[in-house]
């Protein structure tokens, strides 16, 4: 192989690896512990906590209760705490969680540093959504900011703590009351 067409092998494969990087890591590779504060004043914070061993992410919305998302079993819950009750998550709800859905277009914004961590700017289009996010090398979301079906939303990390998450903080409580959510209608 001649020197010209060695370089530009190395032109080709470098380019390969560059695209191959222009797509970020979406789910987190470590637990984590972040409460994030609303990007539009008057709302509450909300905390998250994720399981990185099984894919699951909690969130606390205070005055409201929390939710749990079960990512490779494709299905959540939602608890009332002060009702002890349990709703199954319904599907929309559920996939409005997930931020950008995998067939997602991203661009490379820059880089920035959110709550003392570096992060990446991204923005995306995907069919559902349109945003940018900021994410940790491991995945660790630290800002996101989207529309979503003429709404507009947005939280940014105010602390980030990496200790491990216990698996029960990912569990239904018992002896809470099971409802059913309301069916959808169709309009």
């Amino acid at each position: 192989m001649n020197k010209f067409a060695a370089a530009i092998l190395v032109s080709i494969l470098s380019c390969q690896a560059a695209l191959a990087q222009e797509t970020p890591v979406l789910l987190a590779k470590r637990d984590f512990a972040i409460t994030y504060k609303p990007i539009k004043d008057g709302a509450e914070t909300v905390r998250l906590y994720w399981h990185a061993a099984s894919k699951k992410l909690r969130m606390d919305m205070p005055g409201v209760g929390w939710s749990v998302n079960d990512y490779p079993a494709g299905k959540g819950f939602l608890v009332a705490e002060e009702a002890k009750r349990i709703m199954d998550m319904p599907d929309n709800v559920r996939r409005n969680q997930l931020g950008p859905s995998p067939d997602a277009k991203f661009t490379r914004l820059g880089a920035e540093r959110i709550a003392g961590h570096d992060c990446t700017s991204w923005s995306y289009i995907d069919p559902r959504a349109k945003g940018t996010i900021c994410l940790t090398a491991d995945g660790v979301m630290l800002r996101s900011q989207a529309s979503l079906a003429g709404l507009e939303g947005g939280m940014e990390a105010v602390s980030v703590s990496y200790e491990a998450q216990p698996a029960s903080l990912f569990e239904a409580p018992p002896g809470y009351q099971r409802m059913q959510p309301r069916p959808q209608r169709n309009r």
